[in-house]
């Protein structure tokens, strides 16, 4: 949790080479404005996905290490943890609708928040196909079909953009505090720097190639192979 309350001040925390590259990277962590980032000026709906993730992505570790995630997905619903998540919300002054779509982001986010640990640092090992097995692996859990508007129109299948680039910003940002997290006591910055701008590397990739792609899913995985 702990690295998570760093997000509005994260350069500061993590000094890194200011190359271009990391000094995009970090203001995409900003939502694209650092005046307007939703981590500095305190937005309701932002804080609430990431601290709802925090507090019950890892409760099924109460029961085993390994496949932990989709034990605390589903006791999200069976806890009805989902419905207190959606109450504290709208105590916030959020609305139904973002309120459900903070929840499902929160059992997408805890599903899926190992994504970047397929990345290889080694340049000599990456995987020029990583940025498809990610969004393979995403599409196949039908939430995340229902949150990214997939839908069949004149045998097509597209994809809405809006959703698309929300999810991807918000594993960005998953993977960014998990990564931070296993670097606050220690001076590795150059291994810290090099798997944040890997994240964004891949995260870049998917974002250039939806928008070539014209948000036609089987056009993107084609592009992307």
């Amino acid at each position: 949790m702990l690295a998570s309350l760093y997000l509005p001040t994260f350069s500061d925390k993590f000094p890194l080479t200011r190359s271009k590259k990391y000094l995009q990277a970090n203001k995409y962590l900003h939502a694209g404005n650092l005046k307007t980032s939703p981590w500095r000026n305190g937005d309701a709906y932002t804080w609430g996905v990431i601290l709802g993730w925090l507090v019950t992505s890892a409760l099924g570790k109460i029961v085993s290490d390994t496949g932990y995630e989709e034990i605390s997905r589903s006791w999200i619903d069976e806890w009805m943890l989902n419905k207190i998540l959606v109450s504290t919300l709208n105590n916030l002054g959020l609305d139904d609708r973002s309120n459900w779509r903070a929840v499902t982001l929160v059992k997408l986010l805890t599903s899926h928040h190992t994504w970047w640990t397929v990345l290889n640092t080694d340049p000599k090992k990456v995987d020029e196909k990583a940025a498809y097995h990610i969004l393979t692996k995403i599409l196949s859990d039908n939430d995340a079909q229902i949150f990214l508007g997939v839908n069949r129109y004149q045998d097509v299948l597209w994809f809405n953009k809006e959703a698309f680039e929300d999810l991807l910003w918000w594993l960005y940002i998953i993977a960014t505090v998990e990564i931070s997290s296993q670097y606050l006591q220690t001076d590795q910055n150059n291994e810290f720097g090099k798997r944040i701008l890997q994240c964004y590397n891949e995260i870049s990739t998917l974002i250039e190639q939806a928008d070539a792609s014209g948000y036609k899913l089987e056009k993107l995985l084609d592009l992307l192979k």
